[in-house]
């Protein structure tokens, strides 16, 4: 701060302090009992709310008296310092004597120390104020930062010092002009005049500051328009943005300044103009003579940010809006979308001019005018049926947008949606089944119809029209699946009422109770796409004496994923001790899908490693790991598994192999290359392709650690007889450890030679990946 500025605070201060001149302070708080006060409403603008202490009078803290605590404030101790700061603002008024004397002191670090301690006190500390405000102007910025917030936390108690924030708002020092400007804020109405007269200073930094405190203050405060509306007629680019966010933030308040708001719509700074753009709209129909006027041979960023904040103007702002939809520019045309859009339902009479938008040759704008309609729904709807029959291809998709922007209120388009579903372009029908799915409950009835459609896309629609519809169709959906027109029509009816779920399952699980075992049947797999609730009814299907409903039961079991937990014990008794083998399957997925990590289940599965079938034994392999008591021991058995006869269990053993390679080295050391490594080598030797596949994979797996797989990965790259299996090696390669980039990219130069293409596009692709 320059030395004159200082001069000027200091007098004023001085000023301030003598009898009878300057500002009255404002009345103490009232008494309040022991502990903190209620926290003030945060004010707008970044600025944190006044602290309101409410303590009882004390003339000591945790044993030492205002004058000991005083005397730390000196202290070299950081720590002892700080303690001083919150036991001298804790003890409040008492203290304040102390804290002026120290204000006073030789040291800037005891005088911030002070001025921290009238923060510590909120409120409570309006009697420091005007030994407070001759903080604002020390030598030290520490002093005057901690001063400044001081007076932010005391908030309405600090408006004798007003005046000398608002000098603040020129301090050298950035942080203390946020501050501040923040202090000023939380004072509130009070700092008003002072920061009205602060925006009369022509062609000073103070100005803008002052506008932009002021303009914090809103809503809680409603400044005065005319110092935002002399700052936008200003030649300063920044006086006329602080100005115009003013009256942004003012909303309705700023109407008077519209005129002048919509003159500055062309101004040379695009940021100004669209914040003038955004005051208009928040203003509302007060500022629509104002925007029209300017509307009329302006350029077209003038009619196009006219047009966004007619957004705000409700139903008056359309027949500007309807004009400037057939605008020239498309970014006009875009703008009166998006207003349109913005005001809703009112902008109905706008609907068949946006209807005609939806083949406009901008596609934002064909878009935008979508999004428009859809945002007007049921006036619109009506239009919106009649362009699902438009010759353009790219409208009728547009359309169908808008009427999934409507949602439930497109009911009234459903059947036409569904005819659009069998649309010749497939933009178009998917588009269609996307809306018609988000109608929901309302197109319940033209989706039970549409389950029978021949058209994949129209089944699929209706199946999540019917999702979304929740329970409220179940009961017509157990009509269609107890007689279906057609059994796609009854597939479709399941999906359906797997997409609806648990509100569905209790009376799908009283049609598994039923009599009639093809509706049985028909339940089980339903229930099995439900999760939880899904799972007590199938687990009574496995003690059905039909050996088919059982059976049906295991499988679905399997769907039903972690939330069978509780049908574990009953698995694990039939993987191992049921006879026949599509109940061991079934109870082997089943287990799998719930990911057992239990001892008793990795024990079951220890067996059905033995079983004679191989889906089961595959099924068997990860939850046999995941809760073995003895890992090692399980890699090694796991490991024997490579030479099994079926191709599925030794893959399921390559993926357990390499489940967790860091800590199985980590844990295992010479134990896993004595029996998980040989085991890999083995699998890359099967005979099946895909088995080889995964082997190149669990190489890389163990290759990103160590490097003793690294040789067998590149045998496969360059020798292994089936080109699906090299090209998959040479895709396993990125993931090898740094120090073996080398060897991957030896091998990978020779597969760029290899005869087969998909093999050197592989290799050409990963090599760029390494760097060449």
């Amino acid at each position: 701060m320059p030395r004159m500025k200082r001069l000027a605070a200091s007098l004023a201060v001085l000023v301030l302090a003598m009898p009878g001149c300057g500002k009255p302070p404002p009345p103490p708080p009232p008494a309040a009992p022991p502990g903190p006060g209620p926290v003030a409403p945060q004010p707008e603008g970044g600025s944190k709310p006044p602290i309101d202490r409410s303590f009882a009078p004390v003339d000591s803290y945790q044993g030492r008296n205002v004058e000991q605590w005083a005397g730390l404030l000196q202290s070299a101790n950081r720590d002892e310092q700080q303690a001083a700061i919150v036991a001298l603002g804790r003890i409040g008024e008492a203290a304040v004597p102390a804290l002026r004397a120290a204000l006073r002191h030789d040291l800037p670090d005891v005088r911030a120390a002070a001025a921290m301690s009238f923060g510590v006190m909120g409120r409570v500390g309006a009697a420091g104020v005007p030994s407070l405000s001759l903080a604002l102007s020390d030598e030290d910025a520490r002093v005057r930062l901690a001063a400044v917030e001081a007076f932010r936390a005391m908030g309405p108690s600090a408006a004798p010092a007003s005046a000398m924030l608002v000098l603040s708002l020129s301090d050298d020092s950035q942080r203390v002009r946020e501050l501040a400007q923040q202090a000023l804020s939380a004072i509130g109405s009070a700092a008003v005049p002072d920061l009205v007269a602060a925006c009369k200073e022509k062609g000073r930094a103070i100005r803008e500051r002052a506008l932009v405190a002021l303009a914090a203050m809103i809503p809680s405060v409603t400044p005065p328009v005319e110092p935002f509306q002399e700052a936008i007629n200003e030649p300063s680019t920044p006086l006329r943005l602080a100005g115009a966010r003013g009256l942004a933030r003012m909303g309705p308040a700023a109407a008077p300044a519209a005129a002048d708001l919509a003159a500055i719509l062309g101004d040379a700074d695009a940021v100004v103009a669209d914040v003038a753009a955004e005051a208009l709209l928040r203003i509302g129909p007060p500022a629509l003579e104002a925007v029209r006027g300017v509307m009329a041979g302006a350029g077209p960023e003038v009619r196009m940010r006219a047009c966004k904040a007619m957004g705000g103007f409700g139903a008056a702002g359309v027949s500007g809006l309807k004009e400037a939809l057939a605008d020239g520019e498309a970014r006009v045309r875009l703008a009166a979308c998006g207003a349109l859009g913005v005001i809703g339902a009112p902008a109905a009479e706008a609907a068949p001019a946006l209807v005609e938008l939806l083949a406009d040759a901008d596609d934002g704008v064909a878009a935008r005018a979508a999004w428009a309609l859809g945002r007007i729904g049921p006036p619109a709807v009506e239009f919106l049926e009649g362009a699902l029959a438009l010759p353009s291809a790219a409208a009728r998709r547009r359309a169908c947008d808008a009427l999934g922007e409507a949602g439930p209120a497109a009911a009234p388009a459903a059947a036409a949606l569904v005819r659009a579903m069998t649309d010749p372009e497939k933009p178009v029908r998917e588009a269609a089944a996307a809306a018609f799915a988000r109608i929901g409950e309302a197109a319940a009835p033209q989706a039970l119809e549409a389950l029978a459609s021949p058209d994949p896309f129209t089944r699929d629609a209706a199946v999540r029209a019917l999702g979304v519809a929740g329970g409220a169709v179940v009961p017509k959906l157990l009509e269609v699946l107890r007689s279906p027109a057609s059994e796609i029509q009854g597939l479709a009816a399941r999906e359906a009422l797997k997409a609806i779920g648990a509100p569905a399952a209790p009376a799908v699980a009283a049609l598994v109770r039923g009599e009639d075992k093809a509706m049985r049947e028909a339940a089980a797999d339903i229930l099995g796409g439900m999760g939880a609730g899904g799972v007590g009814p199938l687990v009574e299907l496995l003690e059905e004496k039909d050996l088919e409903l059982r059976r049906l039961g295991a499988r679905r079991l399997a769907g039903c994923g972690a939330s069978a937990g509780t049908a574990i014990p009953l698995l694990c008794r039939i993987l191992t001790q049921d006879p026949d083998v599509e109940m061991r399957r079934g109870a082997a997925a089943a287990i799998d899908s719930i990911g057992a990590k239990d001892a008793a289940s990795s024990e079951a599965c220890a067996k059905g490693l033995l079983d004679a079938d191989g889906e089961v034994r595959a099924a068997c392999v990860a939850p046999y790991l995941a809760g073995a008591p003895d890992v090692s021991g399980a890699i090694a058995q796991i490991a024997g598994l490579a030479k099994d006869p079926d191709p599925r269990v030794v893959r399921k053993a390559l993926v357990a192999l390499t489940s967790d390679v860091p800590n199985m080295l980590a844990n295992m050391g010479p134990l896993y290359h004595e029996v998980a490594i040989p085991a890999m080598v083995e699998a890359s030797r099967n005979e099946d392709p895909a088995t080889r596949c995964a082997a190149a994979a669990a190489f890389a797996l163990v290759a990103a650690r160590d490097g003793a797989t690294m040789p067998f990965l590149v045998r496969l790259v360059t020798e292994d007889k089936d080109p699906t299996v090299r090209a998959a090696a040479c895709r396993a390669l990125p993931g090898v450890r740094r120090d073996l980039a080398g060897s991957a990219r030896e091998a990978l130069r020779k597969a760029v030679q290899d005869p087969d293409p998909g093999v050197r596009e592989a290799a050409k692709e990963v090599l760029d990946k390494l760097g060449g």
